[in-house]
């Protein structure tokens, strides 16, 4: 895990390493939640789950697994909501090789929650495809910005606080999901900023 953002001055710079109130941009998905979820049934994999804060959002759930590529965000994570027994962490990077502990917890989830980290993946359309896809019944992309560019995504780059240099970032046009999920099942409805992805 060498990417730039996994170092600790990046979750302190963003203020990961409290975690101490909701955070409006996860109240839509916690909404969504308590529409799809009336029993308190929801199992949800996070990926990009820095301090764990989207809890905070959700309605009663029967599990919550989150995933993240800093070490010190999944500290934070881990002192603030461990104890409950049905959030559990994982120091992952979801494009590396996935650990046996991580892949049992996917098979355990059928929503899978992005907020903004899909569009610094490296291979974003690889990760949809391979990981996401076949896995998961429900993707929910957040904060997934659609940018008018001529061709289907372009990476660019971007300098995160707290971060020595700068990090990969795609801007994904309007045809990116619809190529990603030629071939599959899966289809989707996207709002704003939100995608999400119905697999099967």
């Amino acid at each position: 895990m060498d990417k730039k953002w996994s170092v600790s001055s990046v979750a302190k710079a963003h203020g990961y390493l409290n975690v101490r109130e909701e955070a409006v941009v996860h109240k839509e998905f916690g909404s969504w939640i308590s529409k799809q979820f009336e029993d308190n049934d929801a199992t949800i994999f996070d990926v990009g789950c820095g301090n764990g804060r989207v809890i905070y959002s959700l309605p009663p759930y029967e599990r919550y697994v989150g995933i993240d590529i800093n070490q010190s965000s999944i500290d934070a994570a881990k002192k603030s909501f461990s104890s409950s027994g049905s959030a559990v962490f994982y120091l992952q990077d979801i494009e590396e090789e996935l650990a046996e502990e991580v892949l049992q917890e996917i098979q355990k989830c059928e929503v899978c929650y992005i907020d903004s980290v899909f569009a610094m993946l490296e291979n974003p359309k690889k990760v949809l495809q391979e990981i996401l896809v076949p896995n998961f019944d429900v993707i929910y992309l957040n904060r997934m910005s659609f940018h008018d560019v001529s061709s289907i995504a372009v990476s660019s780059s971007y300098n995160w606080k707290g971060m020595g240099g700068s990090s990969i970032l795609w801007k994904l046009s309007s045809d990116f999901l619809k190529d990603a999920l030629a071939g599959t099942k899966a289809v989707y409805q996207s709002k704003g900023n939100i995608s999400v992805i119905i697999c099967n």
